[in-house]
């Protein structure tokens, strides 16, 4: 769902969905007692839903030491189920990275172009 977009042809909305989700992950530094605020900023960004993705990353840099991942996920593509499945797997993947590893997710058997 990520990876839709919608478009309008001849007043009638339809969803496509990109073959591939690709993400940049910007890294901004931060002073600790300016995060609510830069936070607060992020949460204004305006998705284009023509084109998407509909998730946007921002990894906030307090100090060597010290991040704090703010991930925005338009509502059109979310519910409260499916960000309990994201957040387990951002789980994951900063487990594996944290030893390592590249983390490992057992093939879906179904995508959400397939149920779409």
């Amino acid at each position: 769902a990520l990876r839709t977009g919608f478009l309008e042809h001849e007043g009638i909305p339809y969803q496509f969905a990109q073959p591939t989700l690709r993400l940049d992950l910007p890294v901004r530094e931060v002073a600790a007692e300016e995060a609510d605020a830069t936070i607060a900023a992020l949460r204004g960004y305006l998705f284009d839903l023509t084109s998407g993705p509909m998730i946007r990353p921002t990894l906030l840099k307090l100090d060597p030491r010290t991040h704090v991942l703010v991930v925005l996920i338009h509502h059109i593509v979310t519910d409260h189920n499916s960000l309990g499945v994201i957040y387990e797997d951002l789980i994951t993947a900063y487990q594996a990275r944290c030893t390592g590893r590249v983390p490992q997710w057992d093939p879906l058997p179904l995508q959400f172009i397939d149920y779409a």
